[in-house]
């Protein structure tokens, strides 16, 4: 004779099980793509549906094989926002604060991978492409409102002005 509760505890078992198997595919699909952080795979199975514990599941065993993992996620992505997009420090900061990473990791990594020497160099490059693009390349306004809103601290804005008033 077959006891409905045991039935129903199954079901809901291999029912979780193959959840968690359909998270795991697609959180790997997910990553095979580029490096994410923690908080985008959880809001990405969020949005697909699945519940908390399935959710849960799925990171610890992305984060116990190393799949997953904030640091290296958030050099990376320190990495290209220097070398191809030109942003400053607090923008990139900014940035993986929307990503879901830890602040102190954050100002960590920004310390260790972007020096005021590359940032003085990074806020020049962006000067020059600014200028030839504007109607009006010597308004030290502008181009300190361009430079801040890149991410740049006020002292590097301050010196490429000077620099560009001499």
């Amino acid at each position: 004779m077959d006891c409905p509760l045991l039935k129903a505890r199954q079901l809901k078992r291999s029912s979780m099980e193959e959840n968690v198997k359909a998270a795991k595919q697609l959180s790997i699909k997910l990553l095979g793509r580029r490096e994410h952080s923690v908080y985008e795979v959880r809001a990405y199975l969020v949005r697909r549906g699945f519940v908390d514990d399935v959710i849960e599941e799925v990171i610890q065993w992305l984060l116990s094989y190393d799949y997953l993992n904030d640091a290296r996620f958030a050099e990376e992505l320190i990495r290209y926002r220097i070398t191809r997009s030109g942003h400053g420090p607090r923008k990139i900061r900014w940035e993986l604060g929307q990503k879901g990473v830890d602040s102190h990791l954050a100002t960590r990594l920004l310390d260790e991978l972007y020096s005021s020497e590359e940032e003085e160099r990074q806020a020049a490059l962006a000067a020059e492409s600014w200028s030839r693009r504007t109607t009006k390349p010597s308004d030290p306004a502008r181009l300190s409102r361009y430079l801040a809103g890149r991410g740049f601290s006020h002292e590097t804005v301050r010196r490429i002005i000077n620099e560009r008033r001499d």
